[in-house]
């Protein structure tokens, strides 16, 4: 075999698996695993977390300005809150 020709093969294997690695990145989590991924909710405390403080750092949050708080521990959602006019689905700064 001469030597272009492997280095023509090499590259091909490497294009291929760049290909395929940038597949993997672009497909939905639901076509790679076995099941589709979904939040779980916990409350607060059984996170380690308090209601109390959240609450009251969503109050000052709030008066800052904010629109939207989500807090997420141990891959669950502990506190939601959305300001009047938002919701789940409102887009927000998106392009």
């Amino acid at each position: 075999m001469k030597r272009n020709d492997r280095l023509f093969r090499r590259r091909s294997w490497l294009f291929a698996g760049e290909i395929l690695c940038l597949l993997v990145l672009l497909l939905p989590a639901s076509v790679i695993g076995s099941e589709i991924w979904r939040w779980r909710t916990a409350s607060p405390q059984s996170q380690g977390m308090s209601s109390r403080k959240l609450e009251a750092m969503r109050k000052v949050l709030e008066q800052r300005g904010t629109k939207t708080l989500l807090i997420v521990r141990n891959d669950r959602i502990v506190y939601e809150w959305y300001a009047r006019g938002y919701s789940r689905s409102t887009k927000h700064y998106t392009a």
